[in-house]
C-alpha cells in the first residue's frame, strides 16, 4: 500500500448543486463554506478564506447584499452575443439578446470579432475552422479582429467596458518554417475554449495551409494572475511538436482531473496521420501530452479527427468527423481507458459530431449527416443507455446549418448552427424536448461562431 495519497485539483471546479452524483467531476464539491481557490498548487485546489468568520443562518438572517460597505449588485440582465463578420456587414458587429433569444437586435459593441478562416471547399470542413468565444463569471471573452501576421488579441467585455485581455503570441516555429509573409497569409483561429475554475484553456490555430503545413498550440490563461503559458507540445512539424505538420489541435475536454485534446487533420485533403487521436495532460505537473487514443493505426483509412468532447456520468465522450468512412463515430472512453463507438451518424464521408454538452441528466450532441442534397443536421440526446433525435435543424438540403456551439445557461440549452454561407439559427430548449427557433437577423449577415452570454 502506498504511504501517501496525492489528490489533485480538489475543489478546483468549484461548488455545484445542479449535477447529480454520477455527473460530478473530481474537482467539484457540493459544499465549501469559506473556501477559496488556492493557486499555489500545480492543479490548484482549495484553502480556507483568511480573515473572515463563517457566514451561516444564525450570523445572517437573509440575503447578503454587501461586505465592508461594498454593494453586491443583483443579476439584473443576461446578455447573449453572436459575432458578425465585419468585412461583410459593416453597419453592426453583434447580434444580441437580453431575453434568451425571444427577441434579437444588433449592436456595435463590443469591438469587432475575429473572422472565421476561409471556408475550405472540400467536405464543408469549415466546421473545424471557426473561431469561438466563452463566458466566465461576468465577462464575455472573445478573439478580437486583427491584422494577420500580428499576435491575436483576446478581448473581454463586461457589458460596459471592452478591453484587451492578452495577446496570443506568434508561433515561432511556424514563422521559422514558412516565413512571416506566408504566416500572415494563412493564420488561423481560436478553435475551442474550456473554463476550468479560474483558468481558461484554449486551442490556437496559429497557421494553416491545408495540404501543406499546419501549426497549433494549447494555452492556459490564469484569470487571477494574468499569466499565459503553453500547455505541452504544439502540433505541427517543428522540432518536438506532435505530428508531421498535417495535424492540428481541434477541441478540448476536462475529465477526471486531466485536460484532454483532440488532434486530427483539418480536412480530408491532409491525409491520414499517425499523430491523429486524443491526448491528455495534467497542467502544471506534466510537460508533454500523453497519447490516449490512437485512431490512425497502421493501414487505417478512416482518417478521423475529434471535433468535440464532453465528460458524462464518469465517462469521456469524443465526437469525430470522418473524411473517408460513410459514418462518423461518437467515441466513449471507458473507466479503464479503452475507446469504443457509442453510436454513429452519417451516410457519406465528411459526416461529423460537431459539439457536445451535458444538460440536466443527459448528454446532447449536434450531429451532421453530410450527404449532398440529402444532408441532415440534428440534435441528439443520450440518457446513458440509448441515443435519440430530439431536434432536426435542417433536413434534405445540400447546405445544412451545422451546430457550431452549445451553451447551457440559467436552465436552458442554446444551440447555434451556421451554414456554408454563414446564415444561422439559434434554437433553445428548457427540457431537451420542446424547442424554440430564432432566425431573425441571422440570414445574410455572415454570422460567426463566436457565441456567449454574460450577466450585467
Amino acid at each position: 500500500m502506498a504511504s501517501s495519497l496525492n489528490v489533485y485539483g480538489l475543489g478546483s471546479l468549484g461548488v455545484h448543486m445542479d449535477p447529480n452524483d454520477v455527473q460530478m467531476e473530481d474537482g467539484m464539491l457540493r459544499r465549501a463554506q469559506n473556501a477559496i481557490h488556492d493557486p499555489t498548487g500545480a492543479m490548484g485546489g482549495l484553502r480556507k478564506r483568511p480573515g473572515l468568520i463563517k457566514v451561516n443562518s444564525s450570523a445572517v438572517s437573509g440575503s447578503v447584499f454587501g461586505i465592508c460597505n461594498v454593494p453586491l449588485a443583483p443579476i439584473t440582465l443576461r446578455r447573449f452575443l453572436i459575432g458578425i463578420d465585419q468585412s461583410i456587414t459593416t453597419t453592426h458587429q453583434w447580434i444580441t439578446s437580453t431575453d434568451g433569444f425571444g427577441t434579437v437586435t444588433t449592436a456595435t459593441t463590443p469591438a469587432a470579432t475575429a473572422k472565421s478562416a476561409t471556408i475550405h471547399p472540400i467536405l464543408n470542413s469549415f466546421i473545424i475552422l471557426t473561431s469561438r468565444g466563452c463566458s466566465i463569471e461576468q465577462l464575455f471573452i472573445y478573439p478580437g479582429d486583427y491584422t494577420r501576421g500580428n499576435p491575436q488579441p483576446v478581448r473581454a467585455y463586461d457589458g460596459t467596458v471592452d478591453r484587451e485581455l492578452f495577446k496570443v503570441p506568434l508561433n515561432a516555429k511556424a514563422v521559422a518554417d514558412v516565413g512571416l509573409t506566408a504566416y500572415a497569409a494563412h493564420v488561423g483561429q481560436i478553435l475551442d475554449w474550456l473554463v476550468i475554475g479560474t483558468k481558461l484553456y484554449f486551442v490556437s490555430l496559429d497557421y494553416i495551409h491545408i495540404g501543406t503545413y499546419n501549426a497549433s498550440t494549447v494555452f492556459e490563461y490564469d484569470t487571477q494572475t494574468g499569466g499565459l503559458q503553453q500547455i505541452g507540445e504544439g502540433a505541427g512539424n517543428g522540432l518536438g511538436d506532435l505530428g508531421d505538420g498535417g495535424v492540428t489541435f481541434t477541441c478540448l475536454g476536462y475529465h477526471q482531473g486531466y485536460l484532454y485534446a483532440g488532434v486530427g487533420p483539418p480536412s480530408g485533403s491532409s491525409g491520414n496521420s499517425t499523430a491523429a487521436g486524443v491526448y491528455r495532460i495534467r497542467p502544471g505537473d506534466d510537460t508533454v501530452w500523453t497519447y490516449d487514443f490512437d485512431n490512425s493505426g497502421a493501414g487505417d483509412a478512416d482518417n478521423e479527427a475529434p471535433l468535440c468532447m464532453a465528460s458524462y456520468k464518469g465517462l469521456l465522450y469524443v465526437g469525430m468527423i470522418d473524411f473517408n468512412s460513410s459514418s462518423a463515430r461518437m467515441m466513449v472512453r471507458s473507466a479503464a481507458g479503452a475507446y469504443s463507438s457509442s453510436t454513429t451518424v452519417g451516410s457519406a464521408s465528411g459526416s461529423a459530431w460537431t459539439r457536445a454538452i451535458v444538460f440536466g441528466d443527459n448528454l446532447y450532441a449536434c450531429a451532421w449527416d453530410n450527404n449532398g442534397a440529402a444532408s441532415i443536421t440534428t440534435i441528439r440526446k443520450f440518457d446513458g443507455s440509448s441515443w435519440t433525435i430530439v431536434k432536426t435543424i435542417d433536413t434534405a438540403t445540400a447546405d445544412c446549418r451545422v451546430g457550431v456551439e452549445m451553451i447551457v445557461h440559467n436552465g436552458i440549452l442554446y444551440v447555434l448552427a451556421i451554414d456554408n454561407d454563414k446564415n444561422a439559427i439559434v434554437t433553445r430548449s428548457a427540457d431537451g424536448t420542446s424547442w424554440t427557433d430564432q432566425t431573425s437577423q441571422m440570414t445574410g449577415t455572415d454570422v460567426q461562431s463566436v457565441f456567449g452570454v454574460f450577466t450585467d
